[in-house]
């Protein structure tokens, strides 16, 4: 295959991405690979040097992308395709083929990266998830304990005022005497017995009446 029937073999199948010169041919290849919910787009130019004389003299070439994780893989890419053209070299259609063939094998290994981290990510959220809530349940216990061990201290304190009140009740608890001579009006009226019966013996004293004679008497 002479070389221009190469760049339009390539043109025809890459359109623009294919720019040719009279000693260079670049093109780009760009594919898109979906898994699950991840899709991954990445390119890749392969530059060709042509000497005056290819196919005679052989082509070198070039690798480059934007994409990080596709730059991680041109190594093999390049160690690859010098084989073929050292080995078994037969047009730039046959390199750029198998650059393509590489190319979505990188971005196959990058989409179930990016799944996996997507498991990843999902397992440490969930974990993360499950740590709140078990700290959000035992910091929920741990008040409720506190609020149950504060009521039982106000009961267990309530219920000893009530007994100690009730001890010093029964402590407390005066005879009827006592209840009699504590009680003001009782003691007023007890005097005011007292006095009236002093007075009476006197008046009767004075009549020249014996009290003695009414000691025996049952009165």
């Amino acid at each position: 295959m002479d070389l221009d029937t190469e760049v339009e073999t390539l043109s025809a199948i890459y359109g623009d991405a294919v720019k040719y010169t009279d000693s260079t041919l670049e093109c780009t290849v760009t594919e898109k690979v979906e898994d699950n919910s991840q899709i991954v787009t990445g390119s890749l130019t392969i530059t060709f040097t042509l000497p005056a004389d290819y196919p005679t003299t052989l082509p070198s070439f070039t690798l480059k992308s934007d994409e990080t994780y596709i730059q991680k893989g041109t190594d093999e890419i390049r160690q690859t395709l010098q084989d073929i053209i050292d080995t078994e070299f037969s047009c730039l259609f046959e390199l750029v083929d198998k650059m393509k063939d590489m190319l979505i094998a990188l971005l196959d290994g990058h989409t179930t990266w990016l799944n996996e981290e997507a498991v990843r990510k999902e397992k440490a959220e969930q974990d993360e998830a499950e740590k709140q809530f078990i700290g959000a349940s035992k910091q929920t216990f741990e008040q409720w304990w506190k609020g149950k061990e504060a009521e039982r201290k106000i009961t267990m304190k309530r219920i000893k005022e009530e007994k100690d009140e009730e001890v010093n009740r029964k402590k407390g608890r005066i005879t009827g005497k006592q209840f009699f001579m504590n009680n003001p009006r009782m003691a007023e009226q007890a005097d005011a017995d007292v006095k009236n019966e002093e007075e009476i013996d006197n008046k009767l004293k004075e009549q020249g009446v014996d009290l003695d004679m009414f000691d025996d008497l049952d009165v």
